[in-house]
């Protein structure tokens, strides 16, 4: 059987951190990874990092506390998901073909959910 990411994990958008203060606690995530870091915290994992403008097809995976940038989306697995096993099924799912911009690759939330993937029950995706 297959499920959407809709029915599998909720969709967060990133926000902008210019204005934020500094501070080394939390790292600020963007598409090409760790940009810096701030005292704010904007989202907990473990999450999945998907890139919203940009480099649409660098998923991330993170266990602590960070925050993310308006250019890549926050990707929290629904309860009974194991995070890990989603991660693996962004990794193998080639995201280019969401691209919807012709000049600097773009994806929409919209288009993200109705990604599929095969489920298999908990146990099964532990393994």
């Amino acid at each position: 059987m297959n499920k959407t990411l809709e029915e599998l994990a909720v969709v967060h958008y990133g926000k902008d951190y210019k204005a934020n203060p500094k501070g080394d606690e939390f790292p600020i995530y963007g598409t090409g990874g760790i940009m810096g870091y701030t005292s704010l915290k904007l989202n907990s994992g473990p999450a999945i990092l998907s890139g919203r403008k940009g480099s649409i097809n660098n998923p991330l995976f993170i266990e602590g506390d960070f925050w993310n940038v308006d250019t890549i989306f926050c990707v929290k697995p629904r309860e009974g998901i194991v995070p890990k096993w989603l991660y693996y099924n962004f990794i193998n799912t080639d995201l280019t073909k969401l691209n919807e911009a012709t000049g600097v690759p773009s994806v929409s939330a919209s288009n993200l959910y109705r990604l599929t993937f095969k489920y298999f029950d908990y146990s099964q995706q532990k393994k």
